[in-house]
């Protein structure tokens, strides 16, 4: 997203790995930046994810701490879909769960991507359910939607 009468840079594609400078703007967070120099590729990492449902819920309720008005908490997860009953769940290692939102129609497709194993997702947790926007597997990033409302 850019700026009134700025032109929109779309550098940033989906797995594309970058390395360089960022200046935050002030605010609660800061949360939102600019490239101070422009962005060279890199050769990637590891990822930070939350293998914990606790560790999730804990960083959620430190961004409510600094902003009670803040937007879904952005996420990087490493937990087990599984199906119970009628809802689709991210479980960890000690049995606690994230609840997925209702809206996300790839439950089966996430099951089928993890083969019964933690799966990373990168989403949104908005204190009350996980909406996955993007699973990152062992054959490349799969992009993932929320059924239109």
């Amino acid at each position: 997203m850019s700026a009134a009468a700025q032109p929109s840079v779309a550098t940033l594609a989906l797995g594309r790995w970058v390395e360089g400078e960022v200046v935050y703007f002030p605010g609660v967070g800061s949360r939102r930046a600019l490239w101070k120099s422009p962005p060279r590729d890199s050769t990637g990492g590891e990822l930070p994810c939350h293998t914990l449902a606790d560790s999730v819920l804990a960083a959620h309720a430190v961004a409510l701490a600094e902003n009670p008005l803040a937007d879904p908490l952005a996420a990087l997860v490493e937990l087990t879909p599984q199906r119970d009953v009628e809802r689709w769940w991210l479980r960890d290692e000690t049995g606690a769960a994230l609840p997925l939102d209702p809206a996300f129609a790839h439950g089966w497709e996430l099951l089928a991507c993890s083969g019964g194993r933690p799966l990373v997702l990168a989403g949104l947790w908005d204190g009350i359910a996980f909406a996955p926007l993007s699973a990152i597997t062992e054959s490349g990033i799969l992009q993932l939607t929320l059924r239109p409302a």
